[in-house]
């Protein structure tokens, strides 16, 4: 419920990269740039929703597994958790602003996290100013966490699956008729 989320928006924007670069013709790539197309915003809405999920459980599991574990080993790393779900929630939040700012409606009810939180910002005055303080709010917290990725102890979800194409490639190098 972390990583799953994670890969499906990192391949979702390298192909919105390259077919909009590439196949500027073809209709469904700027679908997958455009926020407001109800497949991209309910992809969005669904591994946001996933990543809080995840971030939850896991937050639950480790404090039950901070009862039973051996002294010495080291505990969840909740700074890790804390970012990520800070960036999510924070993005659910400009979300729901760009929406109300912009008076979508029809297919960006599909985001239907953002979209109910526009709905609470429909009457804010100076939303363009707040707005832009969160944006950056958000990119803040999203730099502080690739920054303390290599430090945390969840720089396993960029190591495992180094290791296993490079345990991969090397098992296939053994197994050639030339070795």
């Amino acid at each position: 419920l972390i990583f799953f989320p994670f890969v499906i928006r990192f391949i979702w924007g390298i192909v919105g990269l390259f077919t909009t670069s590439w196949l500027k013709d073809w209709p469904l790539a700027w679908a997958l740039i455009n926020k407001n197309h109800p497949f991209t915003a309910i992809v969005f809405d669904l591994t946001g929703l996933c990543l809080v999920m995840g971030i939850v459980l896991a937050l639950v599991r480790g404090s039950q597994a901070d009862k039973s574990r051996t002294p010495g080993l080291p505990s969840q790393d909740r700074l890790a958790l804390a970012l990520i779900g800070a960036i999510t929630l924070i993005g659910f939040v400009l979300e729901g602003m760009r929406i109300a700012m912009t008076a979508a409606q029809g297919p960006a009810t599909y985001a239907f996290i953002g979209y109910g939180l526009g709905k609470l910002f429909m009457t804010m005055t100076s939303l363009n100013t707040a707005y832009g303080y969160v944006w950056y709010l958000h990119a803040i917290l999203t730099g502080v966490f690739v920054a303390y990725l290599p430090f945390s102890r969840m720089m396993h979800i960029i190591m495992s699956p180094v290791v296993l194409a490079m345990n991969a490639a090397d098992q296939k190098h053994h197994n050639s008729p030339t070795s």
